[in-house]
């Protein structure tokens, strides 16, 4: 065995075994996605995350009418508790804390991300309710929504590069090709150079191997 056959069975070894570890490592976190919530109880207030450097504008603000309201037939306080009773002899038990905490925040209704938009359904102090629709990018800014604003901050670029393991196999033709590499992804464009081992047992015996580079258009 030549030095190129085996540096190409090192190489295949290799990726193989990366292969195997990225597939347990994602059946383990779906697993454990579906099977299991914590719940984590921290004794101090929380902390929200700043506002970003840049505020987004949304393309588009719809406002509703009011939607038909529950009738409430009487209200008391219990110490530090808004209780309301409706007709139907049920009642509503309301904290003071979801009152006076964060008072100037909209409520959120619903939130809707498909894509490059963001649709967010909002209820303001006053019993109107509204969306607020932006274009968003989520390849490369990151968002935060606090104060009744969206703002952003452009991602890292070392964070815009992902590693990969492909294994590409066309059986009429027995050719089969196996690949690792680094993707960098932008709106458009994604842009891949990695390293591809290849056995094509009709054209050649031996494994083979070459660098690659590709250019992926998104429509």
């Amino acid at each position: 065995m030549n030095f190129k056959s085996f540096f190409l069975g090192i190489v295949f070894s290799l990726i193989v075994f990366l292969v195997i570890l990225i597939f347990k490592k994602s059946k383990h976190n779906n697993e454990s996605d579906i099977t299991k919530t914590d719940t984590v109880f921290i004794n101090k207030p929380i902390e929200l995350e700043p506002e970003f450097k840049f505020i987004e504008v949304p393309y588009l603000v719809t406002k509703y009418l009011p939607s038909d309201t529950v009738k409430i037939s009487k209200v008391e306080i219990k110490t530090d508790t808004l209780r309301l009773y409706y007709q139907d002899s049920t009642y509503l038990d309301i904290s003071s804390l979801f009152l006076t905490q964060y008072p100037k925040t909209d409520r959120l209704l619903q939130m809707l991300l498909d894509n490059n938009n963001l649709k967010l359904n909002l209820q303001n102090t006053k019993g109107e309710v509204y969306s607020k629709e932006f274009k968003i990018n989520l390849n490369s800014y990151s968002y935060n929504y606090v104060n009744n604003k969206l703002t952003s901050k452009k991602v890292p670029f070392y964070k815009k590069f992902d590693f990969f393991t492909e294994l590409t196999v066309r059986p009429f033709n027995n050719l089969w090709d196996l690949d690792l590499g680094l993707e960098y992804k932008t709106n458009k464009f994604n842009y891949t150079l990695g390293l591809n081992g290849f056995y094509y047992p009709n054209q050649k015996k031996n494994l083979g191997s070459d660098l690659f580079l590709r250019i992926r258009y998104k429509f």
